[in-house]
């Protein structure tokens, strides 16, 4: 083994890095796989490999991976925390046990160990306990539920449901679904009830007929992983049609858990299996067990929604529903696939005893129904999951050949176009959950068959569907806020009640996509903008306007004018950001500190000063883009440890090819010849349009900070909006509170948040002297700029009014003229990009400059855009470059969808001199 073999591996698993920061799995895998041919010492290459088998749910691969770098290197930490993570998914907590304890003897202050060790011991305890108490037949959950005497109240405002399912019902339970809202518990056992006593009288292997005149979709996994899901199966329903008499469904396992919309799903499902009881089937998947449940979620979900007996008498229906369907006697459907043993046959699967085994175990028939996977080289081998194992096409050859099969359809696993036919034909995977676990840029797929048995494939997209989190946690946030309302203050508590009234009303209007209504004047200069567009648009639906505003609820208001209603969730945010904010403070001290002894640096020319000038001001840019990759409506949707992974020096490392128009140097240079050309004592300004508050306004103030340490700017002009529009955006309040947390950092990082309900178990570790010292020096430095006019605030209600920024020089024309006297007017995040460019379907070889209109020629305007794109518009690529990047994995490919530009990995700087 050669050195430049080393360094090729290294180089290797440094691509593999990179893939798995963009979140594609497949090719961190393969990278570090090379890496491991190249050089197999390296126990992080062994490591990283295991954690991106883990993002592929390959969790017998993950763990293989982990024990071999705990081979190379006993005291690798990272790799038993991801043996231990893999142990715990496949349902082994007593293995996993063991490394999460390595884990805090090795790092007894790793606050997530301690936490996983204790909901591992936790878990461990209550499975001995289970077993210890366990009875040969329990008792089904609902001797004790009296559902008769559970009363409805008089406040419920949806269709009563009597002793037989409807489909008025089903539409109505449809409609409160869609709109974040949820039944009553009683109809919950009811139907729960129904399809309990439905499938516990039926076979564990159902047989089926397509009758003349009629149809049956077969549909794969749907997972209640998130909204998304949901909408994804009304659209199942919409593009295929409703379950009717001449119209059946299947559905193959996986309907619940991955996440916090697996009730409705699971409700909607059994409410059709009660509904039409012999058109409507469904099969039990892996992830409708006991196990399962525990790990992924739906415990919790069924707990938090409604109550621990929901979730008992759910589980014991999972225990009822058959393990398979044989359609036409051709066609065998099961969720996972094929035998250890050649020697099953159907009548073994008729036989199983489901009442005598109500959860699948480790091994044996059920377990290897429910998990295993097919694999194309012949033969069985070891799952990559840890459970079950790999059937190859000889395999399912004999299976079909003994039982009189023309093919077995399972479901199981992800496949990107929706659907994958292997096996010579005899074995086909259909997935109905499309962008699984919104990380996964695949397809969904059905299946259709006639009374002919011939298999029609159908491929569906993901669908859009409201966003409704930022209106509910608007509502969420009130209630907490009018709840800690005194007595002593009535009159304020029930004009907050009334605001709440009005905030409900919006979030039914927006989700039902109403036309929008005049705003009530609430004296500030652009409603009479916002009514006279509303009119010109022919007062159009919500979904077809680019803006919200709802502050005028309480502007209009007596004791609740200025309400932030986002102010909490951007704090949070901020707090969660600390390692980032740690490591950006230090930065900026020692950056500033290099500055100040640049003038006096020995041995350097003034060329090579100006070289590391440039470089140092490209790195400050470059995070600054990338802070803008965080908002909060992303944030919502990643871990604390995602956020710390985009946000390190690493993660901005890796991002530098992902910068696909960069004209930072464009900028700097107009910086440095404005200092050179006479103006070093005269006032040279930046403007900075902000976008996000949180860990992005911060980014934005180390950037001020260091233009005005380093001399490349005498005063930086923010410009906040004047209300809060989105989630994030920020308004003059957030200065406040950001500033304030940074003035005693110590007491911000380390007490808990007002939303802590959990103070007695949670503990947040010290800042240390240094870590301390960092942010003050940074606090004091932005305080002096503020102080000497150096930093400057000033909001604008030109930021949130209607239509795009062409329309600037007319609509706001003091705005226009004062920053013509700026050096460069720099424009942060997506929705100011797209506002800039009028949102329009531009080719995206348009130049940047004929983009912004009457922003770009002779316009006095010196524009500089940092954007992570989120949204198709995008201008000023080379030509070529968006077919590239279409053909990128998630990218779109031939579907006409620019999908490369609507998650976040790519990002843009473009730049033009309009003073030219």
């Amino acid at each position: 083994m050669t050195s430049l073999d080393i360094e090729a591996a290294t180089a290797l698993k440094q691509q593999g890095n990179k893939a798995f920061t963009q979140h594609d799995w497949l090719a961190a895998v393969d990278f570090y796989t090379q890496a491991i041919e190249k050089y197999d010492h390296d126990p992080s290459f062994f490591s990283n490999r295991a954690q991106a088998h883990i993002k592929l749910e390959s969790y017998g691969y993950a763990i293989a991976d982990a024990t071999k770098a705990l081979e190379l290197d006993p005291s690798y930490t990272k790799a038993y925390w991801r043996r231990a993570l893999a142990n715990t998914a496949i349902l082994n907590p007593k293995e996993a046990l063991k490394d999460f304890k390595s884990v805090v003897r090795k790092e007894p202050n790793n606050r997530d160990a301690k936490l996983k060790l204790a909901e591992c011991e936790k878990l461990v305890r209550r499975i001995e306990f289970e077993k210890a108490i366990e009875v040969g037949e329990p008792p089904s959950a609902f001797e004790d539920l009296n559902i008769d005497r559970i009363n409805i109240e008089d406040s419920y405002d949806g269709v009563r449901l009597g002793t037989e399912m409807t489909s008025e019902f089903i539409d109505d339970m449809i409609e409160r679904f869609r709109n974040g809202k949820r039944i009553h518990r009683k109809y919950v056992f009811q139907i729960v009830k129904a399809v309990l006593e439905i499938v516990k009288a039926g076979p564990t292997m159902v047989e089926i007929e397509v009758e003349d005149g009629s149809k049956l979709t077969v549909c794969g996994d749907t997972h209640g992983e998130s909204l998304r899901q949901f909408f994804d199966l009304l659209e199942i329903f919409r593009l295929n049609g409703y379950p009717s008499e001449t119209h059946a469904y299947l559905f193959n396992g996986d309907f619940v858990d991955r996440g916090s919309w697996s009730t409705e799903i699971a409700l909607l499902l059994y409410a059709y299996k009660w509904l039409r009881p012999d058109r409507f089937f469904l099969n039990r998947g892996n992830h409708e067990t006991d196990g399962m449940n525990r790990i992924y979620g739906f415990e919790g979900e069924c707990k938090a929604k409604y109550n621990e007996s929901v979730y008992k008498v759910f589980t014991e229906s999972f225990a009822a529903l058959p393990l398979a369907t044989l359609i036409g006697r051709k066609y065998l459907v099961l969720h996972g696939g094929l035998f250890s043993d050649d020697n099953i046959t159907l009548d073994d699967i008729r036989k199983l005893n489901r009442k005598n085994q109500p959860q699948p175990g480790q091994s044996g028939l059920m377990m290897e129904m429910l998990w295993t996977d097919p694999q194309p080289v012949a033969g069985r081998a070891p799952s990559k999951r840890g459970m079950g194992l790999l059937f190859g096409p000889d395999v399912t050859k004999r299976f079909c050949e003994k039982n009189g099969l023309e093919a077995i359809i399972r479901s199981h696993e992800v496949r990107m176009n929706g659907y994958e036919v292997e096996h010579d034909g005899r074995c086909i995977t259909v997935f109905s959950a499309p962008k699984y676990c919104d990380t996964t840029e695949n397809k969904g797929a059905f299946i259709n068959l006639g009374s002919e048995l011939k298999l029609e494939y159908h491929v569906f997209e993901a669908v859009p569907h409201p966003d409704i989190k930022p209106m509910t946690s608007a509502i969420d946030d009130l209630h907490r806020t009018v709840a800690d309302v005194t007595d002593a203050d009535r009159e304020k508590r029930q004009e907050g009640k009334g605001i709440i009234e009005q905030l409900a009303k919006l979030k039914y209007e927006l989700q039902h996509n109403r036309p929008l209504t005049p705003l009530p004047d609430d004296g500030g200069p652009d409603i009479a903008d916002y009514n006279s567009e509303l009119m010109q648009r022919g007062n159009p639906p919500w979904y077809d306007v680019a803006w919200l505003r709802v502050n005028a609820l309480f502007s209009i208001s007596k004791h609740w004018k200025g309400y932030d209603v986002f102010a909490r969730q951007k704090i949070s945010t901020f707090r969660s950001s600390r390692a980032a904010v740690l490591e950006l403070a230090k930065k900026y001290k020692a950056v500033v500190q290099d500055v100040g002894n640049a003038s006096t640096s020995e041995g350097k020319n003034a060329e090579e000063i100006e070289q590391a000038e440039r470089l140092l001001f490209t790195e400050m840019c470059e995070i600054c883009l990338w802070g803008n990759a965080r908002d909060l409506s992303l944030l919502t949707l990643l871990t604390y440890e995602d956020i710390q992974k985009l946000q390190g020096a690493g993660a901005r490392k890796a991002s530098e090819e992902s910068i696909i128009v960069n004209d930072i140097d464009a900028a700097y240079a107009v910086l440095r010849d404005a200092r050179k050309k006479g103006k070093r004592d005269g006032e040279r300004r930046v403007d900075i349009v902000l976008d996000n508050s949180g860990f992005e306004l911060f980014v934005d103030l180390v950037l001020a900070g260091y233009l005005l340490s380093a001399g490349l700017a005498t005063n930086v002009v923010l410009h906040p909006k004047v209300m809060p529009w989105f989630v994030s955006d920020v308004i003059p309040r957030d200065f406040a509170d950001l500033l304030n947390a940074l003035a005693d950092p110590q007491a911000f990082y380390t007490a808990p948040p007002d939303d802590d309900t959990n103070t007695g178990r949670k503990t947040y570790e010290p800042l240390s002297e240094r870590e301390v010292d960092d942010v003050t020096f940074l606090f004091s430095q932005l305080s002096q700029f503020h102080a000497e006019g150096g930093l400057i605030l000033r909001p604008h209600y030109f930021w949130t009014m209607s239509g795009s920024y062409w329309r600037l020089p007319v609509t706001a024309s003091g705005l226009f003229h004062d920053l013509q006297d700026s050096e460069l007017v720099l424009f942060k995040g997506d929705l100011n990009y797209r506002k800039l460019t009028g949102d329009g379907v531009w080719d995206p070889t348009t130049p940047f400059a004929t983009a912004i209109g009457p922003l770009g020629l002779k316009s006095g305007l010196r524009i500089l855009s940092l954007r992570t794109c989120k949204a198709d518009v995008v201008v000023g690529l080379p030509p070529g470059e968006d077919e590239r990047l279409r053909q990128t994995p998630g990218g779109g490919g031939d579907s006409g969808s620019r999908k490369w530009a609507w998650s976040g990995k790519w990002a843009i700087v473009s730049f033009y001199d309009g003073k030219a």
